[in-house]
């Protein structure tokens, strides 16, 4: 998935494994290990990425269908969710998404 997780006006690539949980972060896109590595949510999780609290700065939320529940963390690291939100459609086929226009 991509996000701009430096905040420097441009998005960067991200990694999640989620065999183990795993997110890698890059602050450029030249090739390299990942600027940061951290477990963040359960398996069957779905990551995404935005600017939860308009710092510039997208983190990730981890949206868990089972529950409807999105779980944001406020920075780019490891730790449990700083915010969770209940909201989903109530309907297995949705898909959560993050910015994005659709027609």
């Amino acid at each position: 998935f991509v996000g701009d997780f430096d905040g420097d006006g441009e998005d960067e690539v991200a990694v999640h494994r989620p065999s183990s949980g795993q997110v890698f972060l890059t602050w450029d896109l030249e090739a390299g290990p990942a600027d940061a590595v951290f477990s963040f949510g359960e398996r069957a999780d779905v990551l995404l990425a935005g600017d939860w609290d308009g710092d510039g700065v997208d983190t990730l939320a981890a949206y868990r269908e089972s529950e409807g529940n999105w779980y944001i963390r406020s920075v780019n690291g490891p730790g449990p969710a700083d915010h969770i939100v209940h909201f989903h459609a109530h309907d297995s086929t949705s898909l959560p998404i993050v910015g994005g226009a659709f027609p």
